[in-house]
């Protein structure tokens, strides 16, 4: 599978993520806020359970542009080698049976509402999120930063963010594998002249 789309970015950054296991897992835990940061990142108990159980997939904190979106089940990166600016290590993503799989600006997870993205429609246009059908399991995930090297002006023609999944039977991450370094997902700074 090959899939692409743009994303158009307000916010400081990107989460993908089922929506029908995210709410569930919400209720689960029962998270009244419709903000969903501050028990995602304070209680430690919530955020582990959620990046053990791949549940949300978060690319932060990256200024807020027009990002082209790959998400590539293949073995080979489509992406030109001379873009690419950085390869992560292994994140985990899990796409229950309704096989529906979201992009969206961070602000989803601060004005959470589960009937919209379970209802969106897939592979729209240029918005600030976007739905696409996907094959129901569990993925490890990497991904690749991409930003056209030669440009001028407004910045890069081609930035964006290649999801490499790969299918497996269940997720290997383990709790002290949470406490890694952050990841700089930084491809271009609006004002940044080179690259």
């Amino acid at each position: 599978m090959l899939k692409q789309f743009d994303l158009l970015l307000a916010g400081p950054g990107i989460v993908f993520f089922d929506p029908f296991l995210l709410d569930d897992f919400v209720r689960q835990k029962q998270v009244a806020s419709p903000n969903l940061f501050p028990s995602f990142l304070d209680e430690p108990a919530i955020s582990k359970a959620v990046a053990q159980a791949g549940l949300l997939l978060p690319i932060y904190d990256i200024p807020p542009l027009d990002y082209q979106i790959v998400l590539n089940t293949s073995e080979r990166s489509v992406i030109r080698a001379e873009w690419v600016r950085f390869t992560t290590s292994p994140f985990s993503l899990t796409v229950g049976q309704q096989g529906r799989l979201v992009a969206a600006d961070a602000y989803a997870l601060m004005e959470w509402d589960a009937t919209f993205y379970q209802e969106l429609g897939c592979d729209g246009p240029l918005a600030p999120q976007v739905a696409t059908a996907m094959m129901p399991g569990n993925y490890q995930v990497r991904i690749k930063g991409f930003a056209e090297r030669d440009y001028r002006g407004r910045g890069p023609k081609n930035i964006g963010y290649e999801l490499l999944l790969d299918s497996v039977a269940e997720l290997t991450i383990r709790p002290e594998e949470l406490d890694t370094p952050e990841v700089d997902f930084v491809l271009w700074r609006p004002g940044q002249v080179g690259a």
